[in-house]
């Protein structure tokens, strides 16, 4: 049905979008060891990855959900586009 069709007082029902995996780090190690046996991924190494920016995730009070799809993402290899570096305050250098 396009925008041509849609009939004034009805209701427009959506596909429903999947929803985004988020995790605590611990619980990232376990779903990779689901996964994978044997993948030597730790809680430490996927907080680094949160910490750097390169794996997105969201603050819930003292702790950080971290988006599972993104970390698999980032795991296999697929180059993700990195988060934009804020440009520098002051005075800076220019090229000759």
């Amino acid at each position: 049905m396009n925008a041509a069709e849609i009939v004034p007082g009805t209701v427009q029902i959506r596909a429903p979008q999947p929803l985004t995996r988020m995790r605590f780090a611990h619980q990232c190690v376990s779903e990779l060891r689901k996964l994978d046996p044997s993948c030597p991924i730790t809680e430490t190494f996927i907080r680094s990855l949160v910490k750097r920016g390169l794996v997105a995730s969201v603050s819930v009070g003292r702790r950080r959900l971290v988006n599972f799809d993104d970390l698999l993402r980032y795991l296999s290899c697929t180059p993700i586009e990195p988060p934009s570096a804020p440009s520098p305050a002051g005075i800076r250098r220019i090229a000759e």
